[in-house]
């Protein structure tokens, strides 16, 4: 089995892994205090967005650990989770947008919308690249 990983620091190489990685933890944690104070009016519309914010909190919170690794980077992981965190986070903002007049919505739609933009950005600054990625040989 072979893995592709990085063979420079990426928080050197790309500029804006380190604004990424901010902005899934930040992410992470309003989407895990609007999803508590949803809990408290329970009603089967907010369940539904709850378990949205639930989720992305969770990828943006795995996304954020992953891009806090700083060597040994598998960058087929990379991409694929940053892929993740940008449909996870553009699927959570949208049904609350309408929602925007509660600052507690508004401030985690602005960072859903943060982290997408952030997650896009990165995922294309690290398309592969044979200047910046070795085979390791795992046994």
């Amino acid at each position: 089995m072979s893995v592709i990983t990085n063979t420079s620091d990426p928080q050197t190489q790309f500029p804006m892994w380190s604004d990424c990685l901010r902005s899934c933890n930040e992410c992470s944690v309003a989407c895990t205090t609007c999803a508590d104070a949803c809990l408290a009016q329970a009603n089967s519309d907010l369940q539904i967005r709850t378990r949205l914010l639930l989720d992305c909190a969770d990828i943006c919170r795995t996304t954020a650990n992953i891009l806090a690794r700083r060597s040994g980077t598998d960058w087929h992981i990379v991409r694929l989770q940053l892929e993740t965190t940008a449909q996870a986070t553009r699927s959570c903002a949208q049904p609350w947008e309408r929602h925007r007049e509660n600052s507690l919505c508004a401030d985690f739609v602005e960072a859903c919308r943060n982290t997408e933009a952030l997650a896009n950005q990165l995922f294309a600054a690290v398309a592969p690249s044979p200047l910046t990625e070795r085979t390791v040989e795992i046994h």
